[in-house]
């Protein structure tokens, strides 16, 4: 999932990280 944001590069790559302990909590 994060992937694709990586790709689009939209954000960062901190807040990829963010994103992925998001998804925990989701």
């Amino acid at each position: 999932y994060s992937g694709d944001w990586s790709r689009i590069g939209v954000i960062s790559r901190e807040t990829e990280e963010v994103l992925r302990q998001a998804a925990y909590f989701v």
